[in-house]
């Protein structure tokens, strides 16, 4: 009950780790590879990491530990004093939790905060405002950021878990559920991005709701709008107006106001009926101007294609789980010339492979590498001019788990790496295998098995 408490309390600094953590984890330069030059490198690092290392401790971290230093020190009976994150971070070093202060580094967060930071060639110098340094190479620093940010999306996670099965008992974040409404209403034509909660002129509260919107159909849009009121107002109540905002490519600017009194009264209404909320639109308006007007069979043939566009897709994935095809994930997919040939290196997530067995996997993966190599031929070679150029050489890694691309692309050799395959025609290139891997010969192509990922199946 303590606990339950506890969480009632801090639901407002919970609900900004939320919504945080959703804008951090929605930032493009996560899924981008590092590059090569290095002035390019300091300029992502000082641009991106750093102050998104910061916004992460101030606006997630720091939110969440406070919660585990409270309850560290309830349960070794201390007096709860003061818990600011230095404070936070010295109470869970010397508990079980330890393992949440790795990654938090106290002299580069206060050199980016209020300090100075210095990029030299090989590292970069944080400089706190009592002249205490760390030091950092610029791939330390991106593991350290994606670290972090997996705790973080590992924290908030388990949180949200617990929420569910107390929902009943807990004020649950508006962040969290937005995302419920979200996973409601979303559609190929309809999706929530985020929401703002505003005072209006005449001091009643607004809740706006800002969508994407991909459809030149008013009814579909007009249908999609009440679903999404109706539903902002049962898991967000409270508010005396709910705004939508739509932004589209195929339309202009769009908006619709709902009443909140109204919506209430309609769903306390009994019988539950959707003609109880045929007033809650005011004034009936609501604007969405398709740029472009189009006769009616043309909104007609935009209905059945995101139907097909959708089960479709559910039909090829049923057809390949019938197979057994493996289900991949292409990433960092580089293609190139040399000389004669063509170079094809990247790596390779595959995703359905918890039910089987290390032998089984190995099979699969040697009946298969062919189909797998293919599709990420074809995905680059649109790209490349000298296509008619045969294909030379290929390295390619295999990962059992998906990461964000700057840490696929300094992974290291850890478990979720399968091994690398390697199928080479060009006897001018020769590279190393993975360090302690074991060799498999396959046909033409060459498989070196990851000791950590074959150590899993010998434990």
């Amino acid at each position: 009950d303590e606990y339950i408490e506890l969480l009632n309390d801090s639901v407002n600094q919970i609900n900004i780790s939320f919504l945080a953590l959703a804008d951090i984890n929605n930032i493009e330069f996560h899924n981008q590879l590092l590059p090569t030059d290095k002035a390019e490198l300091q300029l992502l690092c000082s641009q991106f990491y750093n102050p998104n290392y910061l916004h992460l401790i101030e606006g997630v971290f720091s939110h969440l530990i406070k919660i585990l230093a409270y309850i560290s020190r309830k349960n070794r009976g201390s007096a709860i004093g003061v818990l600011d994150i230095y404070h936070c971070i010295e109470e869970l070093k010397s508990s079980d939790l330890s393992c949440f202060t790795i990654y938090y580094k106290h002299i580069v967060r206060n050199g980016i905060g209020h300090g100075h930071v210095e990029y030299n060639y090989r590292d970069i110098v944080y400089t706190d405002k009592r002249r205490h340094q760390d030091i950092l190479t610029y791939t330390e620093l991106v593991d350290i950021y994606n670290n972090l940010l997996d705790v973080c999306n590992a924290s908030v996670l388990a949180l949200k878990i617990f929420y569910l099965s107390k929902m009943n008992e807990l004020k649950t974040p508006q962040q969290m559920m937005l995302e419920i409404l979200q996973a409601e209403t979303n559609t190929p034509w309809w999706k929530i991005k985020r929401y703002l909660v505003s005072n209006r002129e005449d001091e009643k509260k607004q809740l706006n709701v800002f969508i994407d919107v991909n459809s030149i159909d008013f009814n579909k849009v007009h249908y999609s709008a009440y679903s999404t009121a109706i539903l902002s107002e049962q898991v967000l109540p409270g508010y005396d107006y709910y705004f939508l905002s739509f932004s589209s490519q195929v339309a202009y600017s769009g908006y619709a106001m709902y009443i909140g009194e109204k919506l209430e009264n309609a769903r306390n209404s009994e019988p539950t009926s959707l003609e109880n909320y045929i007033d809650v639109l005011q004034d009936n308006l609501l604007f969405y101007v398709p740029k472009i007007k189009y006769p009616s069979f043309v909104k007609k043939i935009e209905t059945f294609w995101y139907s097909g566009k959708i089960h479709i897709s559910m039909v090829i994935n049923k057809y390949h789980r019938t197979m057994g095809h493996l289900k991949i994930n292409l990433r960092n997919i580089k293609i190139h010339r040399h000389s004669f040939y063509l170079i094809l290196t990247g790596d390779i997530v595959i995703n359905n492979l918890e039910s089987l067995s290390q032998l089984e996997i190995q099979k699969i993966i040697k009946e298969q590498i062919k189909k797998i190599i293919k599709k990420a031929y074809k995905k680059e070679k649109k790209s490349l001019f000298f296509i008619f150029l045969p294909l030379g050489y290929t390295k390619l890694n295999l990962f059992r788990k998906d990461y964000r691309v700057s840490k696929l692309n300094s992974f290291g050799l850890g478990e979720d790496l399968i091994g690398t395959v390697e199928r080479n025609w060009y006897s001018k290139i020769h590279v190393i295998d993975i360090l302690g891997s074991t060799i498999d010969i396959y046909k033409s192509f060459r498989f070196a098995w990851n000791k950590n990922w074959l150590d899993l199946y010998d434990i």
